[in-house]
């Protein structure tokens, strides 16, 4: 049986493909890429190693990790024993290992000489590194690796197995780090590690003279040069004439393209030739080679000139190889045409030869040769039937260059030609990735890090004003698909509230989307309704209502969303409530307990804009409270004392509001649909539906599979249970029902509270019970000191259901199916809200009630003197106020409003 190749040899390995983006790197100040150094290893040692020599990968330090890590894993068995029996022949006689390795992204030689048949394993281990102060660190780790590959595949159960198991450093002792040629740029390690490994494979001596810094700047132009035009050209009869050693006659020229080579591209300065893709570095290098060239070369004519005396201009004649390697062999397949346009923009930085293009339809595009007179080079590019992907269409292509060099001044015009089309797709990808519209600093950037184009700040900025241009002409003709968008939805969701409203001038007023499922889903929440509203930020303006619930993990649900062209107003909410009500029966079901004066469900607003009116028009029964964080706001000047008489706790009618005090789960869910309140009507309700359905998927696969209290209430359960150890229970009402809970308090300090509560009703005085619907911790210390209930059973039997995976599972059992935008067609009636001048705004003009020691100083000139002035408020009513606010701590203060009911 042959072995496997050792360390994914690249030489013995399968053929290595060269991608444009490798030679790329092989410019000033680039890295080289492992890929490239396999490539170059493979071309250069073809059929030239003898068989004990073996040539590792750049990546072997991956490679041996990789299945060093098998060796402890136990469903890694039988890929394991089937690497031990292809890779132990290797211990059956001597062999030498060399391998250019890619640690850390640096590039070192290993040179390895081991035969399991001797009693010292490792005969030679040697390690060059152009930078030697990293030499230790980084090739130590690379060493282990190898020692632990040999032991656990190569010499496993055979030899000296064992002795190079059990010492982990047995390969250091051996190790010895060579003195080698060092490189001064910081970023040839990549060509100097080659470099040695030619020079061991002749036997020649390493020394740091061997070869030097010039060798490697000389060899690495030719070999950019060399690969550019050629992608076989790194055979070693052509390295070797760029070092002494391996070679002694001098190395000749370093070849070149050969649109390069004949003759300077045709431009008059810098600056037109970087329009075409070349920099001043690409201009003074064409220039230097066409002095160089006075003969002809390999393939080369010359023809007649109009002055006699006078050199005669060369006519090229040749097969263009880059082209066949890089798109006819290979059958490259093209996601868009913006790919098609990076790639021939590639292929005339590489080659120098400028493209046209002379034939578009829809993906198809027929570019020509325009360096040369007459030129039969001829390529084309289209898309195939019943296909993904745009291809290179070999029939009736010629990829042959012929002709004598064209001087035109045209050719930056065909480039920002080009550029233009290419422009669009960058603005568009800008667009839909970034959170706001595109600038022309944006274009550019992504034009250089993902298309590979340097494009300048005007073209960028022309083509970010073209594209807001047609946004506006997509965004006008949207307002046309909102009708059959709400009909469709209706049509394929039965169940769902679907409403659009036009004016008497056709134009779109107000829409209301309510999915299949919120109604089902009300059954599994926690039965507050948070309302609020949110300004749309498109150029047609409106507000966004959403109405929102909370899961058992504190996760927001939106129920129901709709737009309105006007400001937020009553008359707006009271359109919105009265279609909510319509579409989710089930917010007015009757409450559980029976002594609760309103419906289970309650509504938790900022009492903004008319909300109070609404609510109490289109939900009577239902209690309607406010937001603590507003309400805290608004009523500071109040002595907290007044608060005491109307504590939530004191009032037993009234529903709980399970912890949910304040409207952040409505702000929340105004920021999370934030992106979608920046485009246009339709892909704002298009875009909520989308991630709702993504939030619910993911969600139930969460979930599917847990029980019991969710993970956020079982650890309060627990501590409360914990801490009921700490009171006593005295039975105070005598019908078994009700109980005084007192704290037991060591000492003479501290506070002997006590609360009353009833176990069967769920109600404790310090309303912490009917708050959240979890049991207290009286009501904990309650059940302990029965002492006939478990934790388990008191879980079971008195925590709310709409705390458990169960109702979770449940709410997200429902959805509903996406409109399909291709499959809708424009109504050609409806037309865009007015615009408005100027937006009203979103908070009311009076001011808000601050502390007294917050009022601002303001700057008011008396008629004297430009003196400083005081506000309104007298120094001594700020006195009066902050000499009060002392005696109560303001965190106290907000502790108590946040634990009020307001009405």
């Amino acid at each position: 049986m042959n072995p496997i190749p050792f360390a994914d040899d690249p030489v013995r390995g399968k053929p290595i493909s060269l991608a444009m983006g490798d030679v790329e790197g092989l410019d000033p100040g680039q890295w080289l890429s492992t890929s490239l150094v396999d490539y170059v290893l493979q071309t250069s040692l073809a059929g030239k190693l003898p068989d004990h020599v073996l040539i590792g990968s750049s990546n072997c330090s991956a490679y041996f990790h990789t299945y060093n890590s098998k060796l402890r894993n136990e469903d890694d068995t039988h890929c394991v024993q089937q690497m031990r029996d292809g890779l132990q022949p290797y211990a059956e006689s001597r062999y030498r290992f060399i391998s250019a390795a890619c640690y850390n992204s640096h590039f070192f030689v290993v040179d390895i000489t081991f035969d399991n048949r001797q009693p010292n394993v490792f005969e030679r281990v040697n390690v060059f590194d152009s930078l030697s102060s990293t030499a230790r660190r980084r090739a130590t780790a690379v060493l282990h690796q190898v020692q632990k590959f040999l032991s656990g595949f190569c010499f496993y159960k055979l030899g000296h197995h064992q002795s190079v198991l059990q010492d982990p450093d047995y390969i250091m002792q051996m190790a010895e780090f060579r003195h080698c040629p060092v490189q001064t740029n910081g970023y040839d390690c990549g060509l100097f590690a080659l470099a040695v490994v030619w020079h061991l494979l002749r036997d020649k001596d390493i020394h740091p003279s061997v070869f030097t810094q010039a060798h490697i700047d000389t060899f690495r132009v030719a070999l950019r040069h060399g690969l550019s035009s050629n992608p076989g050209w790194a055979t070693m009869d052509n390295i070797a004439c760029y070092f002494p050693a391996l070679s002694m006659p001098a190395p000749p020229p370093p070849p070149s393209p050969p649109a390069i080579e004949i003759s300077p591209p045709s431009f008059t300065s810098v600056g037109d030739a970087q329009l075409a893709g070349c920099g001043p570095r690409s201009l003074e290098v064409a220039n230097v080679a066409t002095e160089r060239n006075t003969d002809a070369g390999p393939g080369m004519k010359f023809g007649p000139t109009d002055e006699p005396g006078q050199e005669q201009d060369p006519i090229l004649d040749y097969e263009d190889n880059y082209f066949q390697d890089n798109f006819s062999s290979k059958g490259v397949v093209f996601g868009t045409v913006d790919d098609v346009l990076v790639a021939i923009n590639e292929y005339q930085e590489s080659s120098g030869n400028v493209l046209s293009t002379v034939r578009t339809r829809g993906n198809a595009r027929t570019f020509v040769c325009i360096s040369h007179a007459n030129c039969p080079f001829c390529v084309k590019f289209d898309s195939m039937p019943k296909q993904e992907g745009i291809f290179y269409k070999p029939e009736n292509c010629t990829i042959r260059h012929r002709g004598a060099k064209v001087v035109s001044s045209k050719s930056g015009k065909r480039f920002k030609k080009r550029c233009k089309e290419l422009l669009r797709g960058i603005v568009s990808d800008v667009a839909a990735h970034k959170h706001g519209p595109p600038t022309a600093m944006d274009v550019m950037k992504t034009g250089v890090h993902k298309k590979k184009t340097h494009l300048q700040y005007y073209q960028c900025y022309r083509g970010v004003r073209e594209w807001k241009a047609r946004k506006e002409i997509t965004d006008r003709m949207s307002f046309q698909l909102l009708g059959p968008y709400v009909e469709r939805f209706r049509e394929q969701n039965p169940g769902s509230r679907a409403v659009m409203e036009r004016g008497n001038d056709n134009r779109v007023k107000r829409l209301f989307i309510c999915p299949p499922f919120s109604n089902e889903a009300l059954l599994f929440v926690r039965p507050v309704a948070s309302l609020d509203a949110a300004h749309m930020k498109s150029e047609w303006k409106g507000t966004l209502y959403i109405v929102t619930v909370k899961s058992a993990l504190d996760k927001i649900y939106p129920i129901a969303f709709a737009i309105t062209a006007d400001n937020e107003n009553g008359q707006g909410w009271d359109w919105v409530l009265r279609n909510l009500d319509a579409g989710l029966p089930n917010l007015t079901i009757a409450h559980y307990r029976a002594g609760c004066a309103y419906k289970l469900f309650l509504l938790l607003s900022d009492r903004q804009k008319g909300l109070d009116e609404a609510c109490e028009a289109c939900f009577p029964a239902n209690h309607h409270c406010y937001c603590a964080v507003h309400i805290r706001r608004n009523v500071e000047k109040i002595d907290p004392k007044q608060w005491m008489d109307s504590a939530w706790r004191e009032d037993d009618t009234l529903p709980p509001r399970y912890g949910v005090q304040s409207s952040n789960i409505s702000e929340s869910a105004n920021s999370m649909f934030e992106r979608e309140r920046s485009g246009n009507w339709l892909e704002a309700i298009d875009g909520i539906l989308k991630k709702m359905s993504l939030r619910i998927q993911a969600s139930r696969e969460e979930y599917e599979r847990k029980t019991g209290v969710v993970e956020t209430v079982y650890p309060q359960i627990l501590d409360r249970w914990e801490k009921g150890i700490g009171y006593r229970v005295v039975d105070s009402g005598g019908d078994g029902q009700k109980y005084s809970v007192h704290q037991i308090v060591e000492g003479n300090t501290g506070s002997n509270q006590s609360f009353t509560l009833n176990w069967v009703d769920g109600v404790c005085e310090c309303g912490g019970w009917q708050m959240h619907g979890i049991p207290c911790v009286h009501g904990m210390a309650y059940f302990r000191w029965r002492n006939d209930w478990t934790l388990q059973q008191v879980v079971e039997q008195f925590v709310e259901k709409c705390h458990t995976y169960d109702y979770e599972q449940k709410l997200y059992s429902g959805s509903f199916v996406p409109v399909c935008m291709d499959m809708l067609k424009p109504d050609q009636t409806t037309l865009p809200p007015d615009i408005e001048g100027k937006r009203m705004a979103g908070r009311p003009k009076t001011v808000r009630l601050r502390l007294r020691s917050r009022y601002p100083i303001s700057q008011r000139n008396r008629p004297s003197c430009a003196a400083v002035a005081t506000s309104a408020v007298t120094t001594q009513e700020r006195a009066n106020g902050e000499r009060h606010l002392r005696k109560i701590p303001e965190m106290q203060l907000r502790h108590k409003i946040a634990t009020v009911f307001c009405k």
